[in-house]
Parts: structure tokens; C-alpha cells; sequence
């Protein structure tokens, strides 16, 4: 397997260690792999993967997120389209198919995971990265702050200014998507009962990061990628449970 290098815009430690952990379970499939990334955002995983030599389909809802994906990475490698999971032919098989940060922005993740079996390829590997729905971020930051945006009260104006003067723009490096809201919240348990619904175990449950994006750790940690990667050992460390994310590998039955 070949050494990992880096080659996207991502700099934070828990997007560069996400993109580790996809890229070496991919790198253990026979190469070139033929990949499928669900939900691809701003295009970094799969540019990652099609450098590695691997064939990428990229693939997105959001027509905005696929022009700047196509204006951040060419490959000969990578192709994008403006699609869903559920549209790709059965005739079409993959390799793996990533499916990175997305499950919780879907009202019925569970038509998605149902379309999987249908396009994966016999012996392939579906990589699944999610927060932990009842992790540190999601119950004292994603969920306040989705609560306050809904209701635009005080709180929430407050949170705006007070972000503004810290320098957080609102906008993130994963997706031009303009709603990015979290509606799933899954923990271990939910996950591995999604997989199993449609026929699918998780042979490989490992943990993101912990606190580091946490008020008030996060402002701390935003200037200091030391601190970034000491929190994702932490969370190596502890229960996965109380870590902020998931990053898994799911498996036929």
C-alpha cells in the first residue's frame, strides 16, 4: 500500500484523518479499485482516491457542490455527475462506495443504504463516515445551534456576532450545499441497525475525533493543529462512544 499524501485543500486533523481511514480501507481492495462517492461534496475524497490511481464516479444532488468540485480537482481518473445513489444502474457495479458525512443530512438514509446492495461489487466495501448522534458535538453545538437557527431568538443572534468576530464564516470545506442541516443523529447502535436492515455488518468501528470542535476547545484548537490531532488520539483512546464521529466499514452479510 502507498504512503499517504495529502493531496486535497483539507488542513484540519479530523478531515485529514477521515480521509486516511478511507483511503487505506480502499487501499487494501485490488487495485485500480472502481469507486463510487455518494454525497461528494466539494470533491475532495474522490480527487484523493482517483490520485491513488483508483476510477472514481462522483456523484452529488446539489448542482452548485458539483461546479465547484469540478473547479477544485480534474482527474482523468474522476468524473462527476449531478445524481443520486438510487439512479445508478444495478448494471453498474462498484468496488467500494464512500459514503462520507451525508447519512445525516437525509431524511430516509435508510432508501440510500437499500440502493447500495444493488451497485456494489461482490466482495466490496461500503466506507461510512457519520457524527455520533449523541456525541460531544452534536449535543452541545450541532443541535443548540440547529434549535436557536430555527427559532431566530436572541441566542441565535448572539451565536451569529459572536462567531463573526471569531472569524468563522458559516461557509465549510466539505460542500457549497447552502443546507446542511443535521435531521439524523445516529449512535452505534442506530448505525449498526441501519447496516443490518438491508444486509449489510460493520466489520470496523473506529472513532473521529473528541472535543475539539466543542466550545470553547474549538476556538483553542482552530489555530493549533497539534492540539487537532492530540484530540484525535484522545478519541482513540476512550469509548467510541463518546467520541464526536464515526468512521466505518460495512460488509455483506
Amino acid at each position: 500500500m502507498q504512503k499517504f499524501t495529502n493531496r486535497t485543500q483539507y488542513r484540519q486533523a479530523e478531515d485529514i484523518k477521515r480521509l486516511k481511514f478511507i483511503c487505506r480501507r480502499i487501499g487494501q481492495l485490488p487495485q485500480p479499485a472502481k469507486i463510487l462517492d455518494v454525497g461528494c461534496g466539494n470533491g475532495h475524497i474522490g480527487y484523493q482516491l482517483a490520485s491513488e490511481g483508483n476510477n472514481v464516479l462522483s456523484i452529488d444532488l446539489s448542482p452548485e457542490t458539483i461546479e465547484r468540485a469540478r473547479a477544485n480537482y480534474q482527474h482523468p481518473n474522476l468524473r462527476y455527475e449531478v445524481r443520486s445513489a438510487e439512479n445508478i444502474p444495478e448494471n453498474e457495479k462498484f468496488d467500494a462506495i464512500v459514503c462520507s458525512e451525508v447519512l445525516e443530512h437525509l431524511y430516509d438514509p435508510s432508501q440510500v443504504v437499500k440502493s447500495f446492495d444493488g451497485i456494489l461489487a461482490t466482495g466490496g466495501i461500503i466506507v461510512v463516515t457519520v457524527p455520533n448522534g449523541k456525541g460531544p458535538r452534536e449535543a452541545l453545538v450541532t443541535r443548540p445551534a440547529q434549535e436557536a437557527m430555527k427559532k431566530k431568538n436572541f441566542r441565535y443572534k448572539m451565536m451569529t456576532s459572536v462567531k463573526r468576530m471569531l472569524g468563522y464564516s458559516g461557509n465549510t470545506v466539505h460542500s457549497s450545499n447552502p443546507d446542511l442541516e443535521h435531521v439524523q443523529f445516529f449512535s452505534k447502535k442506530d448505525l449498526r441497525q441501519l447496516a443490518d436492515k438491508h444486509g449489510f455488518q460493520i466489520t470496523e468501528f473506529t472513532a473521529a475525533n473528541f472535543l475539539e470542535k466543542v466550545f470553547p476547545f474549538s476556538i483553542i484548537c482552530r489555530f493549533f493543529v497539534t492540539l487537532q490531532w492530540f484530540d484525535c488520539w484522545m478519541a482513540d483512546i476512550i469509548p467510541v462512544t463518546w467520541a464526536s464521529g464515526f468512521n466505518t466499514v460495512w460488509k455483506r452479510k
